[in-house]
């Protein structure tokens, strides 16, 4: 911020935010950074333009290139979400090869070039001279393709005592007779104890109404209580698991609901929860090598929009960290879910009434997922053996069209439609 105050009113026209470029093992501190300087761009720049590039190093794969540590892919959250919270910056990210730095000579005058574009694309890659830019293939999956869930295995569910948790639980029981290990960070007790936590503790308890839900199947259950970033913790788990009832097929990591807030009103660090994540991502590349790893997510044209950077940048760390375990031949997805017909609260969510809150309701209602549609759609991205695959229930590639026109300036003109239109019916 006091080198953005220092330049004063000569604010660049341009700016290519290049912080620790081509460190393959750069983490989150490379999103910490960027945020504080959206922070003092978005104070500054009230009316303007400024373009901001940010440089990455292997955050996409396009080739066979040596891929960077997933935590350099959540500064694409920024680049996706700033641009909607300060409509007058505009955003994009360049990624580039280290190994090509020494060798191409163009590259510097291509990434020149890019940043001059009258209308850059928001992410594009350079590779042995050429450009490349991303590209959603609709696909169509027939519910007849066999699953690659194993009827009688063991799963592993993590952030597991949420609601689509359950519903995934359900199905893995009822449907292919597995057995299921449910993980979370609360405590949860075992099934032989649940008889006694209710009488204890009450039916109308959280915990209580969470077992009256799990009682059709608990002889399949198994619980564990673990912080999934604890390494150590974890692996004593795996082993706990494995000696109770079976070896682990496979691990499905839930995404746990994410907090809310425009980038300039971030705390320091913003990145505090994406470094949970990144740690728990490593546990599990690590402890479970050779399993299936299905993790959830969100797909970024129905949540990357305004006070959504942190979830933006969670799917961009997801999508990179799929595409990374799979280059190694390990069977890995990226489920980018659309937009979900329930909200799985945390404590964290905004003001139920207020205009944006209000229009996620309404998106909810309008266009949501049940969570047994979310799980069909597990099952059926399953026999594509891709690394990403995203679900959505409007087409996805107009939404993402159509994603800067929702900024900042578009609600508040909307918010002062409404009050207007309210104040006109109780004036007459």
């Amino acid at each position: 911020q006091t080198l953005v105050e220092s330049i004063g009113g000569d604010l660049p026209l341009s700016i290519i935010y290049a912080w620790d470029w081509g460190n393959a093992g750069a983490g989150t501190t490379q999103f910490d950074c960027l945020i504080y300087l959206a922070q003092a761009l978005g104070a500054l720049s009230a009316s303007t333009p400024v373009k901001l590039a940010v440089l990455t190093s292997g955050v996409q794969c396009v080739l066979d290139e040596e891929m960077s540590s997933v935590g350099q892919a959540a500064t694409l959250g920024v680049v996706h979400v700033l641009p909607k919270e300060v409509p007058q910056i505009t955003c994009q990210s360049i990624d580039l090869d280290p190994a090509e730095l020494g060798t191409d000579k163009r590259l510097p005058g291509m990434v020149l070039a890019e940043v001059a574009a009258e209308t850059p694309e928001p992410i594009v890659a350079y590779r042995r001279g050429r450009r490349w830019l991303p590209l959603v293939e609709r696909v169509s999956v027939s519910s007849k393709d066999a699953s690659p869930l194993r009827h009688g295995g063991v799963y592993l569910i993590t952030h597991a005592t949420l609601e689509i948790g359950f519903s995934l639980a359900e199905r893995l029981v009822n449907d292919y007779g597995c057995r299921v290990a449910l993980l979370d960070r609360a405590f949860f007790p075992q099934p032989h104890d649940w008889e006694q936590w209710t009488l204890d503790q009450g039916e109308d308890d959280l915990v209580s109404r969470k077992i009256a839900r799990l009682q059709g199947i608990r002889k399949s259950i198994y619980v564990v209580t673990a912080d999934l970033a604890n390494r150590e913790r974890m692996a004593r788990a795996k082993a706990e698991i494995e000696r109770e009832i079976g070896r682990i097929d496979g691990v499905i990591h839930l995404d746990r609901p994410s907090g809310t807030g425009l980038i300039q009103g971030k705390a320091s660090p913003p990145s505090a929860v994406l470094s949970t994540e990144t740690a728990e991502l490593a546990v599990l590349g690590e402890l479970f090598d050779q399993e299936l790893l299905v993790l959830f997510s969100r797909n970024l044209a129905e949540s990357g929009g305004i006070g959504q950077v942190e979830q933006a940048a969670r799917t961009a760390v997801m999508a990179q960290f799929a595409e990374r375990r799979s280059s190694r031949g390990r069977n890995t997805l990226s489920l980018e879910l659309g937009t979900r017909a329930w909200s799985e609260s945390d404590g964290t969510e905004a003001d139920s009434g207020s205009f944006l809150s209000q229009q996620l309701e309404e998106k909810r209602r309008r266009f949501g997922m049940t969570q047994q549609e979310c799980i069909t759609a597990l099952e059926r991205a399953l026999t594509l053996g891709q690394p990403n695959v995203i679900v959505s229930t409007r087409d996805f590639a107009a939404l993402m069209e159509q994603q800067h026109l929702f900024t900042t300036d578009f609600f508040q003109k909307q918010i002062g439609r409404t009050a207007t239109g309210n104040g006109s019916q109780q004036n007459g």
